[in-house]
């Protein structure tokens, strides 16, 4: 029970941050919006104000913000469809752009607390390749091969790609130094390493681009794993779909907070990136309208777009069913 409240607080977040994105851009250029709901099913409370009516709903599993006008019906001043391409482009973006936005702000808190590593040693293994080379607790690693190093994911990532011997930069004591290091494979780690700890950091401008590094390298591994299985078919293997999600927040939960956090980001990424893809009735198949419609110089009927989610909706929902079913297969067994 424990494991489901949690999950619907952590899928609540994300849905109402998601919500809340569209919200804001729509009231910022003009938009009337007409419901901004948490939760979901019989409202609990209400309030009006602005033109807008704020509820609190019986069923915490997400939210909405219904505009007026997202039909195509409605044309008149305030209306969704009033509004001109792009800014109705930065209405429906907001909603993703703000899943990211979360996961970033999350790891940020998550960084804040338990630091950063940086490029700077704090120490060097014993009889490893940094040791031997003569690299000491202080140094920071400026680049590698010539390449410019700025963060210990980066570095991380160079000094892991292959046994090669490489380059180092160093910065000691204000004077640059440029030392050979041959990695040597970990077998713990399934990683080629030389040896060092870094130092950790808790400044907050470091944090924050280290929480960008970490959003940007979690969305580019999402993009990549989901071309691979458009382009080697549809297997279902790589998707998961809430009871698989719901299982895997109650494994990590037990865990501890950060691990949870750190979890829920990820969770928002998805969200974020599976959202902008064109597939209706998801935000990125409105966004694709929105660019036929420029490419057009007009708009494509209401009724044949909304036909369109619609049915993206139905086959959306068959698809939700068969992953469900398959999560809670997997489960059982």
């Amino acid at each position: 029970m424990s494991t489901l409240i949690i999950s619907l607080i952590v899928f609540a977040v994300l849905i109402i941050f998601h919500e809340f994105g569209h919200f804001v851009v729509a009231k910022i250029t003009g938009v009337k919006v007409i419901e901004f709901s948490v939760g979901m099913g019989p409202q609990l409370l209400s309030k009006d104000y602005g033109g807008t009516k704020y509820s609190l709903r019986l069923l915490p599993i997400g939210g909405y913000c219904q505009m007026y006008g997202e039909d195509g019906k409605e044309k008149d001043e305030g209306s969704f469809t009033s509004k001109s391409p792009f800014n109705r482009l930065l209405i429906i973006s907001a909603g993703p752009a703000m899943n990211l936005l979360l996961a970033v702000l999350l790891f940020f808190i998550i960084g804040m607390y338990l630091g950063v590593p940086t490029t700077t040693i704090k120490g060097v293994m014993h009889n490893y390749p940094a040791d031997k080379v003569g690299l000491i607790a202080g140094d920071t690693i400026i680049a590698i091969n010539n390449t410019r190093i700025n963060n210990w994911v980066k570095l991380s990532d160079e000094i892991s790609r292959d046994d090669n011997e490489k380059k180092l930069t160093i910065l000691r004591d204000n004077e640059l130094i440029n030392l050979r290091i041959k990695p040597i494979y970990d077998e713990e780690t399934k990683r080629y390493i030389i040896g060092i700890e870094p130092e950790i950091s808790r400044k907050p401008l470091l944090v924050l681009a280290w929480g960008l590094q970490q959003v940007y390298t979690v969305s580019k591994s999402i993009i990549l794993t989901l071309g691979s299985l458009l382009l080697t078919g549809l297997n279902l293997s790589g998707f998961v779909g809430p009871v698989g999600v719901i299982n895997l927040i109650g494994q990590v939960t037990k865990t501890g907070f950060i691990n949870l956090m750190n979890l829920a980001a990820i969770i928002s990424i998805n969200l974020g990136i599976f959202n902008i893809f064109p597939i209706p009735p998801l935000d990125g198949s409105r966004i694709l309208f929105i660019f036929i419609e420029m490419v057009r110089g007009k708009p494509i009927e209401p009724e044949k777009e909304n036909a369109v989610h619609f049915i993206g909706f139905i086959l959306l929902m068959i698809f939700s069913a068969i992953i469900t079913y398959r999560d809670i297969i997997n489960l059982s067994r």
